[in-house]
């Protein structure tokens, strides 16, 4: 088992994929790459997709965010992509045709590209275990193991 930055590695499906890439583009001395399934990556995005949902649950989202605000805050996975990091980590982004985070996740893709190395697979299925066991496997061929 090796702790060096370069084969440690980080990756989740849909709210875990908004964790993986936080982890990375927060901790970039750690992860050298990380990889999101059907991420919601974009959660400015989907606050203002879930509206009132968002207002009837406060607490669960205070409680994971510390405030409803998230734009621009240290959880905006748009922001933090824009900062200057060093090392600099990879990414793998997949996500499905009929996902309903697809528009997110292209988004997301168009501003990572701007500043680091990104993949992105898209694929037919939607946001089900069916899509990311076909996109794991791919992962795993991208990670150099």
């Amino acid at each position: 088992m090796s702790t060096k930055r370069e084969d440690t590695f980080i990756a989740g499906l849909s709210m875990g994929g908004y964790g993986a890439f936080k982890a990375a583009l927060t901790r970039p001395d750690l992860y050298s790459r990380a990889a999101s399934m059907s991420g919601a990556l974009d959660l400015v995005a989907l606050a203002n997709t879930l509206g009132d949902s968002v207002k009837i649950f406060p607490y669960e989202w205070e409680n994971t965010f510390g405030f409803y605000e998230v734009k621009g805050s240290e959880h905006d996975l748009m922001a933090l992509s824009r900062k200057e990091l060093s090392p600099k980590p990879s990414f793998y982004v997949a996500c499905g045709d009929e996902d309903a985070l697809l528009q997110d996740n292209l988004r997301f893709v168009e501003t990572l590209q701007e500043t680091h190395d990104v993949i992105y697979d898209q694929h037919p299925e939607g946001h089900t275990w069916k899509s990311w066991d076909k996109a794991l496997k791919r992962v795993l061929m991208w990670l150099p193991l």
